[in-house]
């Protein structure tokens, strides 16, 4: 029979091999619900005592963490038109819009894609999207700070172009 001798700790910690971590796993990136066409409903939108819109489509191309990317064709309150686009990830980061002097950001909370809006006059706008049960309609809900301190609440709603 073998002879049980006693172990100091210094041998245990050297004669026991440390564990290996698995790398990391990459996160699959999150979808959002904005993939897709869309249509401003003005009839239901509530401009508040912001700009007003007469029509706006947004066609969303892709809608990934990894990736936000879509073009907007909006007509203003004057009759003027315009269209700009957005290209960049959901980072909390600044990116430039192009046909536009803006800047935006789009940022995730618990799934939910928030969106911030830099205009060169110092407005800040922030938005949430959300997706009605049907999918069929879909709204975002701003809050603009102006450049003197005001506050603006706007509520557009937008319609699922199929």
């Amino acid at each position: 029979k073998a002879a049980l001798r006693s172990v100091t700790s210094k041998e245990l910690m050297t004669s026991v091999a440390p564990a290996q971590e698995a790398p990391p796993a990459a996160a699959a990136p999150h979808n959002y619900s904005i993939l897709g066409s869309w249509k401003l409903n003005v009839a239901k939108t509530d401009f508040g005592d912001g700009n007003i819109l007469k029509a706006m489509s947004i066609t969303v191309t892709s809608a990934t963490s990894d990736l936000i990317e879509y073009t907007v064709t909006a007509t203003y309150g004057g009759g003027m038109a315009g269209t700009y686009g957005f290209k960049g990830p959901v980072d909390g980061k600044d990116h430039a819009l192009t046909g536009s002097a803006s800047i935006y950001s789009y940022s995730d909370q618990n799934g939910v894609l928030l969106e911030t809006q830099k205009d060169p006059d110092g407005t800040v706008t922030k938005g949430v999207w959300a997706l009605s049960a049907n999918g069929k309609e879909g709204t975002w809900t701003y809050t603009i700070t102006n450049p003197d301190a005001s506050i603006t609440h706007q509520k557009l709603v937008f319609t699922k172009v199929v």
